[in-house]
């Protein structure tokens, strides 16, 4: 088995408290760790980061976009950590790319039209996307599962259909690792005025070690769960209720 660090691990400079930023309508890592699957073991070097976020507890990344598929995802300070982009070809397959700041691939998944999904991490060669990222049984709130380090994690999808949740299963028990809250409207707040929060994925302590993976598999369990999941409202279709309802749309 072949070891492929494929992170630069650029420092993404100093993380202040998580400052959320909005707009109107008026508005113009060092450390290594691997990746365990049944056929494969893949490195993955983390991006480093100045000032440790652990101190605030959790770690909170936004999204700017309403398509997980063509994104860019910011760190507390602003700063580009992410971005994803999706093309396709004459024959409907699809491939989607998460990369870092760089530029450098952190992981690809390939939505294949008449074949099998492939999941590609770095430059590593393709495997069945099955085959890292198990799905959950039917009916089941497990989304996708997959081992890190020996360690086995799932997706869970949350109560709320616009909420999911990373835990780590060990033994007889589980420890939260990441929850992800899709963009959505603040009810708290009177009409005529709407407010939408942007998309968030929350890292807690016990996740920081294990950042990239959290975003990839993220990405692919995301993907999956909104092409099966038209109930999920996003951005767009929270945007159209609050027009449809004459109301006056804040992105926030």
């Amino acid at each position: 088995m072949s070891h492929n660090p494929y992170l630069s691990g650029q420092s993404v400079g100093t993380l202040p408290a998580y400052r959320d930023y909005s707009r109107t309508e008026n508005d113009n890592g060092s450390d290594t760790s691997s990746i365990a699957s049944e056929s494969s073991t893949f490195t993955v070097q983390q991006p480093t980061l100045d000032a440790d976020p652990s101190s605030s507890g959790s770690f909170t990344l936004s999204f700017d976009g309403i398509n997980v598929k063509q994104d860019t995802i910011r760190a507390p300070g602003g700063q580009i950590m992410y971005t994803s982009t999706c093309r396709g070809d004459v024959n409907s397959n699809l491939l989607t790319c998460l990369k870092d700041k760089a530029g450098n691939n952190i992981g690809q998944l390939m939505q294949i039209a008449m074949g099998t999904d492939q999941v590609v991490l770095g430059n590593d060669p393709p495997l069945g996307r099955k085959s890292w990222l198990k799905p959950g049984m039917p009916f089941s709130k497990t989304l996708g599962s997959f081992k890190y380090s020996g360690l086995e994690y799932k997706w869970i999808q949350a109560k709320d259909p616009n909420q999911i949740t990373l835990e780590l299963y060990e033994k007889n028990s589980k420890t939260l690792i990441a929850r992800y809250r899709d963009s959505r409207r603040d009810w708290a707040i009177p009409l005529p005025e709407v407010v939408i929060h942007r998309a968030k994925m929350e890292i807690f302590a016990s996740g920081l070690h294990m950042i990239n993976i959290i975003m990839f598999s993220f990405l692919v369990t995301e993907i999956l769960r909104r092409d099966r999941s038209p109930d999920v409202m996003d951005l767009a279709t929270a945007n159209n209720v609050a027009r449809i309802e004459g109301a006056y749309s804040i992105f926030a």
